[in-house]
C-alpha cells in the first residue's frame, strides 16, 4: 500500500489545512479538503458530535445525554452516563 501513496508537502496549503487527492485505477479522482482554521456551523458540530455519541453510547444514550446538557440538567446528566454502565 506504502508504495501506491505519495505524500507532497505543498507551501500554498496553510498548516491548518489538508488536502487529498485520491486516484482510482477506474481513472477517476477523488479530492477533498478540510481546514480546522474555518469555523463550522453549530447545526453542523452538534450533528456530528451526536453521531459520535450514538457510535459509542448508543443512540438513545446519547440523545438523553444531550437532552440534559441543552438543558443544563447536571442530575439528568449524570443519570444518563451512568445508564451506560
Amino acid at each position: 500500500m506504502m508504495a501506491r501513496v505519495n505524500v507532497v508537502a505543498d507551501d500554498n496549503v496553510p498548516e491548518t489545512a489538508s488536502e487529498v487527492i485520491v486516484s482510482l485505477t477506474t481513472g477517476e479522482t477523488l479530492r477533498a479538503s478540510h481546514d480546522l482554521a474555518e469555523p463550522e456551523p453549530l447545526s453542523l458540530r452538534r450533528e456530528k458530535l451526536m453521531a459520535k455519541g450514538a457510535d459509542l453510547l448508543s443512540p438513545g444514550v446519547a440523545q438523553d445525554v444531550a437532552d440534559a446538557i441543552a438543558a443544563r440538567n447536571l442530575s439528568a446528566l449524570t443519570r444518563a452516563l451512568r445508564s451506560t454502565d
